[in-house]
C-alpha cells in the first residue's frame, strides 16, 4: 500500500500542474480591442515591493507582452497573451499565468491596477526592445521629474 501511495505521489510531482498551459507551447493571441498599448501603475500598490516602485505592462497588437517592474533596478519579463478557458491571460517566460481584465479604463493584472499611458519609461523601452533602443526618445522634463521625486512616482501624465 505504501509503495502505491509513493508511486502516485511521485507521478503527481513529476507531472506538474495538469491542464496549465506551457509558455513555449501556447499560441499567442492578438490583443483584443483596447488592450494593446502601455499600461502603468498609478500610485503605491500592495503588489509592488515599495511605494516608490512602478509597474509597466507593454502589450503589442500582435499579443506579445513585457511585464516591467522598476524600483532600484529594472526587471522585464517577456510574455504573450493567450485565451485560456475562455478568458484573457498573460503567460510569461517563467510560466506564470495572470488573468487580465479591464474595467472603466483600468487594467487589472497580477494584483495591480494599471492605467493606459502614451509611452513606456525609457528603462522599460530598452528592456522591451534593446535593439531599437539605441536612440530612445528622451523623456520629457515632467516624466524625468516624475521618476526622481518621491511624491511624483506613479502619478499619471495628466497631473
Amino acid at each position: 500500500m505504501k509503495k502505491i501511495f509513493v508511486a502516485l505521489l511521485l507521478a503527481t510531482s513529476v507531472s506538474g500542474c495538469a491542464g496549465a498551459p506551457e509558455y513555449a507551447e501556447v499560441i499567442t493571441t492578438p490583443a483584443p480591442q483596447g488592450v494593446a498599448g502601455v499600461w502603468q501603475s498609478a500610485g503605491p500598490q500592495k503588489a509592488l515591493v515599495s511605494p516608490d516602485a512602478m509597474a509597466s505592462f507593454l502589450v503589442s497588437p500582435q499579443g506579445k507582452t513585457v511585464d516591467c517592474r522598476q524600483w532600484e533596478r529594472t526587471i522585464a519579463n517577456p510574455g504573450k497573451l493567450i485565451i485560456w478557458k475562455g478568458e484573457l491571460y498573460n503567460i510569461n517566460a517563467k510560466n506564470e499565468l495572470f488573468p487580465i481584465s479591464i474595467t472603466q479604463g483600468t487594467m487589472h493584472y497580477g494584483n495591480l491596477n494599471l492605467v493606459k499611458v502614451k509611452e513606456a519609461t525609457e528603462e522599460c523601452s530598452v528592456q522591451a526592445n534593446p535593439v531599437q533602443a539605441v536612440n530612445p526618445k528622451p523623456q520629457s522634463a515632467h516624466l524625468t521629474e516624475r521618476h526622481t521625486h518621491k511624491k511624483g512616482i506613479g502619478m499619471s501624465d495628466k497631473d
